[in-house]
């Protein structure tokens, strides 16, 4: 399911960027280490984005090629 979430997503907003996923993974990334900040108390948000955004970054990123591996499959 968060497979299909993040393909969809990635697809429809990669349409509104200049260079496509070279934009999008840096907008997500950031959105994603200022939500993480904003989650955290303030002396364990810098320890918070290190720890947990590569992992979150890796997890989209091998989302969106399943994805789109999934759909050429089924075409």
């Amino acid at each position: 399911m968060a497979i299909e979430i993040i393909g969809e997503v990635i697809g429809e907003i990669e349409d509104g960027f200049i260079d496509g996923m070279n934009d999008v993974l840096p907008f997500i990334k950031e959105n994603m280490k200022t939500m993480i900040t904003e989650a955290c108390d303030p002396k364990n948000a810098a320890l918070a984005v290190m720890m947990a955004l590569p992992p979150i970054m890796n997890f989209v990123e091998r989302a969106n090629e399943t994805y789109k591996k999934q759909k050429e499959e089924a075409k």
